[in-house]
């Protein structure tokens, strides 16, 4: 009696343990679903984040790349609008130096001995002056006209003759440098006047199709 007693005890006991077996399994199966929710969760949310970190970083890189660029195109255009100040100065100046010249040489009869005055001291101003401005441009085709004409008014006011026959040798040449440097000034105006306006249409970010990237001497990290 006691031994069928013990059986039905025995079996509820089972009965007992496999129902508490089952809980925990799908206990422990609930768990991890909702860990592989979380999981997905928070990679994605890790996917949104980077791309929202790239799409800043693209937008700041894009945000100081046309800082840059317009910077340059400034530059460029308030260096090409002073320098034509300065060369129309300085032609100018030319001018004055070759005209004391040339009334030194109706009376004296003699070329380039007599100093101009003022007008040489000017001319030697506006000489610094343009070399100060022509180093900064970027167009080497630009610079090498300027020092062309700049060499040339020199060598027109350069020329020297103390007799007759040399002051009438030094005034030919005197002539001819000037003829040929005006004729460069007309190209290094032109040169100027392209250079600035294109400066001013650069300076509009609504025609700007391309930023040029940044050379990479002077690129700044972007975090």
């Amino acid at each position: 009696m006691a031994a069928a007693d013990a059986v039905p005890a025995i079996y509820t006991i089972y009965t007992a343990l496999i129902a508490a077996g089952g809980i925990s399994v799908g206990a422990i199966l609930s768990s991890l679903n909702d860990w592989g929710k979380d999981r997905r969760s928070e990679k994605r949310e890790i996917g949104v984040d980077q791309r929202a970190i790239a799409r800043e970083r693209a937008t700041r890189r894009e945000e100081t790349s046309w800082r840059w660029y317009e910077n340059r195109a400034t530059f460029e255009r308030d260096t090409a609008l002073e320098l034509q100040q300065e060369l129309y100065d300085y032609g100018r100046a030319f001018t004055l130096v070759r005209h004391a010249d040339e009334m030194s040489y109706r009376k004296s009869g003699k070329w380039g001995i007599e100093p101009a005055g003022d007008a040489a001291e000017d001319f030697r101003v506006k000489t610094v002056a343009i070399n100060r401005l022509r180093v900064r441009l970027f167009d080497a085709t630009l610079r090498e006209h300027i020092m062309e004409f700049r060499n040339l008014c020199g060598k027109a006011i350069g020329e020297h003759g103390s007799d007759p026959a040399d002051a009438k040798q030094a005034r030919k040449r005197a002539q001819d440098y000037e003829i040929q440097a005006w004729v460069i000034f007309d190209t290094i105006n032109e040169q100027l006047g392209t250079t600035i306006r294109k400066a001013f249409e650069s300076l509009d970010p609504y025609q700007v199709s391309e930023l040029p990237q940044f050379p990479s001497a002077i690129s700044p990290p972007v975090s």
